[in-house]
């Protein structure tokens, strides 16, 4: 690899053009300077787009066959010098050489650019009769303003750069300025095989972006958008259909036995939350801030109390399953209690949103709607599902895989259950859930798991909590004098939770050391209650200043579930050797 730091310049009109200011590129391996990265200014993004302006003159009038020949220079360009750019992406990005690094995006950016070059674009007639005759023709549109991010600098380079030139525009790209190295060098290799000015690139901060998209002698912006919107459906198909999964290995026998301790987990992990509400939420609104001012005391009751009594039903899921509790009576009886929890605070919040504006049938089709939702599936869908089983059986019974058939309708099924959930008012969460309790056990139950839990655990259910550390900052809990109050609502928080399900589980016959473990169980929060009162900000029910507060309650209730499970239970089981037992069970 080249180990001689090198000061790049802007490529501008084909030259080489250096800066008054340079960054250093470290790479974020061994944190030694890769090279430094020219900073340019607003008068060198006007003398780019100048520069682009005038090649567009004569490149806009080149033959489609000229442009094509252009484009597969483009790809000869890469190709040799693919090594030259791949170690370089490599330094200043971190990603590996081999496998799905650097040498596999630049095999990618020239094999779109050749696949590019390789299409015709031809005069389209859109119409030739009596009347006359219609043509389409494409005509170029004149400077493209391209901003590219980190992750694939230069294969997203070429998706943006290759279609431009081909169809008779001209370039001005902007880099990441976390990566610009690689496509500062890209750009002026390609300056070798294209004419003067076709393609420009300017480097430097953030502030780049803002200059090119607001010139007014650009044409057309190209750029990478947000990935967050991706994000979140990913998110949201992942913990649902994790959810789904939990289902799947949801002990209904150890739910009809342990039924009347999970309803009194349940009713006191309710009760208590809302009697803290009712007796903190006078004092939170007397200080200026925390309730919007449309906020009756019944509605900021509600709000809090749903908000305190609220389970993390996923996280709560996902701690079971990697404590190996899933058929556990301990396991069983957490997760039923804080399902039904959960679609209690659901019902709440519907309440609350009514009192808002948004009409008492959002409150009625959440209670009424969800009821009857949990009805269908438990005694009619069973019946819709036995065919599915008996087709699994048999195929198992023939030493065949699951078939492709059969796996598309479950997950369709999935898929409508989680959207009648979220329909009704209720998270698409319940409707996965509900489903995975209600398959049929058996050779359908363990096809499923097999096809579906690598993927989901591995792939799908880390993009949730990633959303979620997306959508929590940390800042928001920064203001010291709401520090107090914010102490008081986190200490409220537990004690009505904690304090309410640990009891109910005494009460009901279990040990301390179980009763102890459900109470931990059972005050993690996490994404729901981020969600929650994210939808509390958005409808006006509370300020940002109570949204910071209930951050901080989720983040610490959920980071301190695990470790303090494992001193109350965890230790104590594993030592005596039943956790290890219930963790080779549950593999």
């Amino acid at each position: 690899m080249q180990d001689v730091m090198e000061r790049y310049g802007l490529i501008i009109g084909g030259e080489k053009v250096p800066t008054s200011e340079y960054m250093e590129i470290r790479d974020p391996g061994t944190g030694e300077v890769v090279g430094e990265c020219p900073v340019a200014t607003r008068e060198d993004v006007d003398r780019a787009v100048d520069a682009a302006r005038e090649a567009y003159k004569s490149w806009s009038q080149s033959s489609d066959d000229e442009r094509k020949a252009a484009v597969a220079r483009i790809a000869d360009m890469i190709h040799a010098n693919m090594e030259e750019l791949a170690e370089l992406l490599t330094r200043e990005q971190g990603k590996p050489l081999n496998g799905m690094g650097s040498r596999f995006e630049l095999h990618g950016a020239e094999a779109w650019a050749r696949y590019t070059g390789s299409l015709d674009l031809p005069v389209e007639v859109l119409s030739n009769d009596e009347t006359g005759r219609v043509e389409l023709h494409r005509k170029p549109l004149g400077v493209v303003g391209s901003i590219t991010p980190w992750n694939f600098p230069v294969l997203i380079a070429i998706w943006h750069v290759v279609p431009a030139i081909r169809t008779g525009n001209t370039v001005v790209i902007k880099p990441s300025p976390y990566t610009p190295l690689s496509t500062i060098r890209l750009v002026e290799l390609l300056n070798e095989v294209l004419p003067k000015g076709v393609l420009n690139v300017v480097a430097g901060r953030d502030d780049i972006g803002q200059m090119m998209t607001e010139h007014p002698h650009i044409q057309k912006i190209v750029f990478t958008p947000e990935n967050k919107g991706v994000l979140y459906v990913g998110a949201q198909f992942g913990v649902g259909l994790y959810m789904f999964l939990v289902g799947l290995g949801f002990r209904r026998d150890h739910f009809k036995a342990n039924a009347h301790k999970a309803a009194a987990v349940s009713i006191a992990g309710m009760a208590v939350p809302f009697i803290v509400a009712i007796a903190l939420t006078p004092w939170l609104l007397t200080i200026p801030g925390l309730f919007s001012e449309k906020a009756t005391r019944f509605s900021a009751t509600l709000f809090m109390g749903a908000a305190i009594a609220l389970t993390a039903f996923p996280m709560l899921a996902r701690i079971i399953h990697e404590r190996g509790l899933s058929n556990t009576a301990l396991g069983t009886l957490s997760l039923s209690a804080g399902a039904i929890d959960d679609a209690a605070a659901w019902c709440v919040l519907a309440v609350v949103l009514a009192t808002f504006g948004a009409g008492a049938g959002v409150a009625y089709t959440a209670i009424f709607g969800g009821v009857l939702f949990a009805l269908v599936m438990i005694f009619i869908i069973p019946r819709v599902l036995a065919p599915l089983a008996r087709w699994a059986e048999r195929d198992l019974a023939a030493n065949k895989p699951l078939n492709d058939t059969l796996l598309a309708i479950v997950l369709m099924l999935f898929m409508l259950s989680a959207f009648t959930a979220d329909a009704i008012g209720l998270h698409a969460v319940f409707g996965g859930f509900l489903l995975g309790t209600v398959m049929p056990r058996g050779a359908l139950c363990d096809q499923i798991r097999k096809q579906l839990e690598p993927f989901t655990v591995v792939i799908l259910l880390p993009m949730f909590f990633t959303y979620s550390g997306l959508n929590t900052q940390m800042t928001l809990v920064a203001e010291p004098k709401l520090l107090l109050v914010a102490m008081v609502v986190l200490a409220g928080s537990i004690f009505a939770k904690f304090g309410a399900c640990w009891a109910a589980a005494r009460l009901t016959g279990q040990d301390n050391r179980t009763a102890l473990g459900i109470g931990v169980l059972m005050n993690s929060r996490g994404l729901m209650e981020l969600i929650i009162i994210n939808i509390g900000l958005q409808a006006g029910v509370i300020g940002p200043a109570l949204f910071s507060m209930l951050v901080l309650m989720a983040i610490v209730t959920t980071l301190m579930a695990s470790p303090i499970f494992e001193v109350v239970y965890g230790r104590q089981a594993r030592a005596s050797g039943e956790l290890a037992a219930l963790e080779g069970a549950a593999s």
